[in-house]
């Protein structure tokens, strides 16, 4: 009996589909202030109109992180949190898809998803001829960075 309940404990949807979403307050507040600072400043990436993005729209951080973010005008924005920790949830794939879906609507183009188990990469949107990444991921230092860039 017991190999019968550890055999159906196995079949068990995956911890990382591709739309489930993060519920830790830290993360989710990370990926608003990058979903409003970064990705609907897209494609311009105006460094102006982000830092104004930003600041409208501090994340919650625990005591001791940092927030800090930066951008190339057209190319691209970066969001990262030193001192996240290496033991809080990492962005899910349905967290980095849900980003880059909210940019192919911003920017008109075409969504390529990340997929779980598909190595490196994270979602792709094509906006004309550019295609922007979008990926997001915790340093082994405990840096959480979040990326869209061409």
């Amino acid at each position: 009996m017991a190999t019968l309940l550890s055999a159906c404990g196995a079949s068990e949807p995956q911890v990382y589909e591709t739309s489930r979403l993060s519920t830790d307050p830290v993360l989710s507040s990370v990926l608003y202030s990058f979903e409003q600072g970064c990705i609907r400043n897209a494609p311009e990436f105006s460094v102006a109109s982000m830092r104004t993005s930003f600041a409208a729209y501090q994340p919650q951080l625990a005591p001791g992180m940092h927030f800090f973010a930066s951008g190339e005008e057209g190319r691209k924005c970066e969001a990262a949190v030193l001192n996240y920790g290496t033991r809080r949830p990492k962005p899910s794939v349905g967290d980095i898809n849900r980003l880059a879906e909210a940019l192919a609507r911003h920017t008109g183009g075409m969504l390529k998803p990340d997929i779980p188990g598909a190595g490196a990469g994270g979602a792709k949107v094509k906006v004309g001829r550019t295609t922007y990444n979008v990926s997001g991921y915790v340093s082994n230092k405990g840096r959480l960075t979040l990326m869209v860039y061409d």
